[in-house]
């Protein structure tokens, strides 16, 4: 798929964001943003290298949080559904007042931020160490 710079994506994420993080489905998208995608393991590989697993896992910590976000989000019986056409109009005041009322009277979505940027920053530094273990199979013949 490839998002223009005139698409309705690109007014909601333009002035805001420069890197998107998003699911493996984004990974072929061609437009304006950076995706930045979980890795996949290629065929004929058996995992994934060292750096590409380190890089992963900083996704996956960010996404976590964007997952459960939206999981609680959809507890809202407007969107818990597919969202009828005539909200289109209104659909962003909606998400402001849900957003609004999920801030104000659900706890955060990541309690404990100080550390989780810990951990973080040590895989970020440790991106391209390689493994102390050679990567060897067990003889189970």
């Amino acid at each position: 798929e490839t998002i223009t710079t005139d698409s309705e994506t690109n007014k909601i994420f333009a002035s805001a964001l420069d890197n998107i993080v998003a699911d493996r489905g984004y990974s072929r998208c061609i437009g304006p943003f950076i995706f930045v995608t979980p890795l996949s393991i290629r065929k004929r590989e058996k995992q994934l290298s060292h750096s590409s697993a380190n890089q992963t896992r900083c996704i996956t910590i960010v996404r976590n949080a964007i997952e459960r976000g939206f999981a609680r989000i959809k507890n809202f019986k407007l969107l818990a559904n597919t969202i009828d056409t005539n909200y289109l109009p209104i659909l962003h005041d909606i998400f402001q007042i849900i957003l609004a009322i999920d801030n104000c009277f659900y706890p955060p979505l990541i309690n404990n931020a100080e550390r989780i940027n810990k951990d973080v920053e040590r895989i970020i530094q440790r991106l391209d160490l390689e493994n102390d273990i050679d990567d060897e199979e067990a003889n189970t013949s």
